[in-house]
């Protein structure tokens, strides 16, 4: 019995190929933390400027330091897109409960060059 599989054409799934955009969730660690840092551009844009190692389990790998935050648990992040400032942002962290949702945008340019895990 012969199939029709193994068609490999160009219709694959249409993933953007210039940049990405991630999802993912944060949770505080033992010492009730999220070890993260989010920093503003000039452009009043929100980055992550450090990101450690936890003893949570959660999405962390995910995301890199570089990464400009879009969303913060669904809600608009940067002034730059008509949201909430890097302070207003750091507040709705510290005020979380146990878990914040992410969204980040990662320019093409920086995805995929490696790690740079070294010594924190």
């Amino acid at each position: 019995g012969g199939g029709f599989g193994g068609e490999s054409g160009p219709l694959g799934p249409s993933a953007p190929s210039r940049s990405q955009t991630i999802d993912g969730s944060l949770l505080r660690d033992a010492e009730g933390r999220f070890k993260l840092l989010i920093k503003e551009d000039a452009q009043g844009g929100v980055y992550i400027d450090k990101l450690q190692e936890s003893s949570a389990t959660d999405d962390r790998q995910r995301f890199c330091v570089g990464d400009t935050v879009t969303k913060l648990d669904g809600l608009s992040v940067g002034l730059n897109r008509g949201g909430m400032s890097v302070e207003g942002a750091k507040e709705r962290i510290k005020n979380a409960s146990s878990l914040v949702k992410l969204t980040v945008y990662r320019p093409r340019s920086a995805a995929g060059d490696g790690g740079g895990l070294g010594g924190l």
